[in-house]
């Protein structure tokens, strides 16, 4: 009786070994599960966050380079102007006094004489 059962039991393992073989065999790949197709919303959506901010960085770039420039006219033109009012003004500081137009008498005067 126990080699029936020993050989009852070899028997069934070793069915059950060969079952799982053939099973492991017969496995049909499934359609991508919920995470992997997750994963690709993921990835695709990753993709516009990175094209919609270069986008945006190029036109707030622009954006920067053209207000740039008129500040940078603005303040040329400023600057130059004022350069100017505080030339004139510096010169007319340290100008010497005009010469009068006033005709000089030529002749010479002696102080002992002079009366």
């Amino acid at each position: 009786m126990k080699r029936k059962i020993l050989a009852l039991t070899l028997l069934l393992g070793l069915s059950c070994s060969v079952a799982n073989i053939q099973a492991e065999e017969a496995i049909v790949p499934e359609e991508p599960g919920k995470w992997e197709k997750a994963g690709h919303e993921i990835g695709d959506a990753a993709h516009a966050v990175g094209d919609a901010t270069a986008d945006s960085s190029k036109r707030a770039w622009d954006t920067t380079k053209e207000e740039s420039v008129e500040a940078w006219d603005s303040t040329k033109k400023k600057s130059k102007e004022l350069w100017e009012d505080g030339k004139a003004k510096l010169h007319d500081a340290t100008a010497p006094e005009p010469v009068s137009q006033d005709p000089v008498d030529p002749t010479p005067v002696d102080p002992e004489n002079d009366q």
